[in-house]
């Protein structure tokens, strides 16, 4: 698995989110409906909460703050969203 995830940048420029780093439990809870890390996802595309600068889109990078930030606030700082690799050259809308 790291090998196929050890230079994305360099690659495919893909970005990998995931729900927390290695050594952490990905928290889970029937008030989200899901993982906490699905919900901050969903919560951020459906609500275009994740959407910081205002124009109604909502970009690879926007999310990956948004869930990072909610994540870390809705588990008291249990839990960290992690992202694996990041190339900020390709940003690209999701939403």
């Amino acid at each position: 698995m790291k090998n196929q995830f050890s230079d994305l940048q360099k690659n495919s420029g893909a970005t990998v989110l995931a729900a927390s780093s290695g050594m952490q439990a990905a928290m889970e809870s029937d008030t989200w409906n899901n993982g906490l890390f699905t919900y901050t996802i969903l919560n951020g595309l459906k609500n275009i909460a994740a959407d910081s600068n205002q124009d109604r889109k909502i970009s690879i990078g926007e999310l990956k703050k948004f869930s990072e930030f909610q994540v870390g606030k809705l588990s008291n700082g249990i839990q960290r969203a992690s992202t694996r690799a990041e190339n900020i050259l390709i940003d690209f809308v999701l939403w």
